[in-house]
């Protein structure tokens, strides 16, 4: 879990004046094994929801509690683009589990035969977002993560009345069509542009080559000791337009987002975009908003600072076993 920058006392004046309220709003869509943490350096102003389709794993979730956030919900169902009753497809890799069939054509390619093979499927519950909203599982949505294997799209598409409200969201997407029929990233990042956000980052970009063998950039005793891999998902990060905010409440959500994911320069533009935001703060609070982003942007740059040099020594560790040759590779790939 990521380190947390030293909290301005403006920031926390005005997070406290907040949740008198209206506290912040994060959904995770696909919350297995845990909740996601963009806002983790807000968390104890945030009601956190997460959806879990495996029963089993939502029960869980629930019972290991979490005293970061100031509220935590997790719920039995697959959020879908129907109301009803969807299949769940299954592999051996729980995390694979995806509402669209797996594509086994890509073993050949990769080797992860327990991520794109279907087992079996099972009926699940599923709700649209709108359907969601429409029964009061949350009365809006601020930050929205999707990690959903493969229905992305068709999600997004039919939570149309709750992505006016989204000030950010991350969303796990494809360049492979891993899932039948999947929709790919371009896919995706054009109906956000098109739905008035702004695509700021693609994080955690994840290339394969065929498994089990060292990655990029390290070296093995396979036949063939080294290659890039194929690039082959990530996770997209987007903001809402500074011009689609529907009023003061959510460009001051945007900024806020904004800035706990770490995007200050994109926080700062939003406050300039609307400046009744300046305005409200210093006569409502006695706060200056540009000295208080000034202050935060610097507690967690130090912490960032910290954070990736920890990173480079602890990457440095295996890149000299790579460099010496000691990274091995299964017998059945050190023959062609």
């Amino acid at each position: 879990m990521k380190s947390s920058p030293r909290m301005p006392r403006t920031l926390t004046v005005l997070m406290d004046h907040l949740v008198q309220t209206d506290c912040l709003i994060m959904v995770d869509l696909g919350a297995r094994e845990n909740l996601d943490t963009e806002l983790l350096d807000i968390a104890k102003y945030v009601d956190a929801i997460g959806f879990e389709p495996d029963e089993q794993e939502c029960e869980r979730l629930s019972q290991s509690g979490s005293s970061l956030w100031k509220s935590v919900t997790f719920i039995p169902f697959a959020v879908a683009s129907n109301n009803g009753v969807s299949d769940l497809y299954l592999t051996d890799s729980p995390e694979s589990a995806s509402l669209r069939p797996h594509n086994a054509g890509l073993v050949e390619e990769f080797g992860f035969d327990n991520m794109h093979v279907d087992k079996r499927k099972v009926p699940v519950k599923s709700l649209t977002l709108n359907a969601l909203l429409e029964k009061a599982y949350f009365p809006r949505v601020d930050y929205l993560k999707v990690d959903i294997e493969g229905a992305e799209l068709e999600v997004l598409q039919a939570g149309d009345k709750v992505m006016r409200d989204v000030a950010a969201l991350k969303v796990e997407c494809s360049f492979l069509e891993q899932r039948i029929d999947q929709a790919l990233i371009w896919d995706v990042a054009q109906y956000l542009v098109r739905d008035g956000f702004n695509i700021v980052e693609l994080r955690d970009i994840r290339s394969w080559r065929r498994r089990p063998v060292a990655a990029h950039p390290y070296i093995s005793n396979a036949t063939i000791p080294y290659s890039r891999g194929r690039i082959a998902q990530c996770d997209l990060i987007a903001l809402k337009k500074s011009d689609w905010c529907r009023n003061e409440q959510q460009a001051l959500r945007i900024a806020i987002c904004s800035a706990a994911m770490g995007y200050f320069d994109y926080s700062l533009h939003v406050i300039r975009c609307n400046p009744m935001i300046a305005d409200s703060l210093t006569s409502s609070l006695g706060i200056d908003v540009y000295e208080l982003l000034a202050e935060w942007s610097k507690a967690a740059g130090e912490v960032t600072v910290r954070n990736a040099l920890s990173s480079h020594l602890r990457s440095a560790v295996p890149l000299l076993k790579s460099m010496f040759g000691s990274i091995r590779a299964p017998e059945s790939l050190r023959r062609v």
